[in-house]
């Protein structure tokens, strides 16, 4: 797959690759590839006794998720570095920021996701509607080295030490739909080789949160005409 450059929907959390191209045989598809910010939960509803059955699951995903959305129209009344309709990459920047900073003072939302929950509910559809899904295994494979470094060198200035809340929340290591349809955790920097990608296998079976910086990044693929 070749990516269009560019920061697309970056604004509204959204990183687009509008005009990507896959060949089957003799057969060319543009397709437009959509990576969400990260999804976040209130960690005090993730702290609670886990749900007995998939119904209080889903309950729980619905009242704990916080979208980049969401937070951004929820905070910007007590964040004024947060502007609605940014225009810039500092703009852009100093929403990630504030929106980072209202997650973890007024929400309680970090990235500390349980395994479980990744597993058995559909987060991404949930919360972003229809087409949005887990980024997998197999949507790392077809990436080229030229997208992991467009995604690196979009994403990482959101994502540094300078930034004070982007290494907790809008890192490039991400929650993963493995090739068999378990859970996995990956790595979407630049320079890794195909083999090290996948860091970390089937943890989908932990019930409890895993408090480490691991993004629940949504991923949508669009036929175009």
């Amino acid at each position: 797959m070749r990516s269009a450059r560019g920061l697309g929907l970056l604004a509204l959390g959204i990183l687009s690759g509008a005009g990507a191209a896959r060949s089957d045989g003799a057969v060319v598809t543009r397709e437009q590839v959509d990576i969400s910010a990260p999804l976040l939960p209130d960690v005090l509803m993730l702290y609670q006794p886990f749900p007995t059955t998939l119904d209080g699951e889903k309950a729980l995903v619905g009242s704990a998720t916080y979208t980049y959305d969401r937070l951004l129209t929820e905070c910007a009344a007590d964040y004024p570095a947060i502007t609605p309709t940014p225009l810039t990459t500092d703009e852009i920047a100093a929403n990630y920021s504030a929106v980072g900073q209202c997650a973890y003072e007024k929400h309680t939302a970090k990235p500390y996701w349980i395994p479980k929950l990744l597993m058995d509910v559909d987060i991404c559809g949930t919360e972003l509607g229809a087409g949005w899904r887990l980024l997998g295994e197999d949507d790392l494979a077809t990436l080229t080295d030229a997208d992991y470094q467009f995604l690196h060198d979009t994403l990482a200035p959101f994502a540094t030490q300078e930034m004070t809340w982007g290494p907790l929340y809008f890192g490039l290591t991400v929650w993963l739909r493995a090739h068999d349809g378990t859970l996995a955790v990956g790595d979407l920097e630049p320079g890794v080789t195909a083999d090290k990608r996948v860091t970390m296998r089937n943890p989908g079976t932990d019930a409890f949160a895993y408090q480490m910086p691991i993004a629940l990044r949504c991923i949508r693929r669009t036929d175009l005409p």
